[in-house]
């Protein structure tokens, strides 16, 4: 029994309407311990616009499971940096959004420990080598 007297986590969201539910309430407590990173090549003003344009479309669409952090751009490669607590549903979510967009077949997508050192490559399948210029 936890301090609302309720035996279970469920029952401490009965009564609080449609929706409600121990996911959806948590969604936004989680804390995000992984940095998920898009990464593509790129060298010019253009690539810097279209790199804006893509951090912009997933602030606006990515849920509440996911944050954007902002991006950098440089030594020849674009950089998104996105928050979780979950980088493979995260993953997902950028690839339903980004799927059909110009920039995909070039993009390489890898996540880690916000305080930690190595990535693992999530995107495209088979790649393992990751870094950040």
């Amino acid at each position: 029994m936890n301090n609302l007297g309720a035996t279970s986590l469920e029952e401490d969201f009965t009564g609080l309407g449609p929706g409600a539910s121990p996911e959806g309430f948590l969604v936004g407590f989680l804390p995000m311990k992984f940095q998920v990173v898009l990464q593509w090549p790129a060298v010019s003003l253009n690539d810097y616009d279209e790199m804006v344009n893509v951090e912009d479309l997933l602030i606006e669409r990515l849920t509440k499971r996911c944050k954007v952090d902002g991006h950098d751009f440089g030594s020849n490669e674009a950089n998104i940096f996105v928050h979780t607590s979950d980088p493979r549903r995260a993953f997902e979510e950028i690839r339903t959004i980004l799927s059909a967009h110009k920039l995909w077949p070039d993009t390489r997508i890898a996540f880690r420990q916000i305080d930690g050192e190595e990535y693992t490559v999530i995107w495209p399948e088979g790649a393992t080598k990751f870094d950040i210029s």
